[in-house]
């Protein structure tokens, strides 16, 4: 069955995050990252070509999602999407709270 976006057969979406995690190990193709704020607190997110947080090669360039309590879900989407070699591991910060989902395909 194809996911909810359209992105077709095999993409895969992480589970609802709010810490550092890896989202995926061995190669594949990254598509986006979704995030939710508190409303009040931006968020810095980092995703990495890693299983560990090493860090090693960037996939997006460090993004600082800003928030407001009309405007708390920001995404972040690449099509045709971005291979990856070792895995995803996602590094994510701020002062309030937040969560995440990441969509992805395995090879």
């Amino acid at each position: 069955m194809a996911d909810d976006l359209g992105w077709g057969w095999g993409v895969e979406t992480s589970n609802q995050l709010t810490a550092n995690a890896r989202i995926a190990e061995g190669p594949g193709v990254f598509y986006g990252i979704s995030v939710i704020t508190d409303g009040t607190n931006a968020v810095t997110v980092n995703i990495y070509d890693s299983v560990d947080g090493a860090v090693t090669k960037k996939l997006i360039p460090t993004w600082v999602v800003t928030t407001s309590a009309s405007d708390r879900v920001q995404k972040w989407s690449e099509f045709p999407g971005i291979r990856y070699h070792v895995g995803i591991y996602v590094v994510i910060s701020s002062s309030g709270t937040h969560k995440y989902t990441a969509k992805y395909k395995p090879k």
